[in-house]
């Protein structure tokens, strides 16, 4: 379940991201699109944590680091 948590929410979501940073690049947005830009990136952002916190806590508990899960 972590795995298709990671695999498919997490990067879903972190492309959204990237598209609207690219989005808030963008010459031609006013300063109301320019805010809802910004709005909608801290949305995703808080999205994104808890799908990344989701992943984590569906580990199995081992009795490996936290630098260690981190690498695998």
């Amino acid at each position: 379940m972590a795995r298709e948590i990671h695999d498919g929410l997490a990067q879903e979501l972190w492309l959204a991201r990237l598209t609207t940073g690219s989005l808030a690049q963008s010459t031609e947005l006013g300063k109301e699109e320019r805010e809802m830009v910004g709005r909608l990136d801290g949305i995703l952002e808080r999205a994104l944590t808890e799908a990344r916190q989701a992943v984590v806590s569906l580990q199995p508990n081992t009795d490996e680091s936290f630098a260690g899960l981190l690498h695998r």
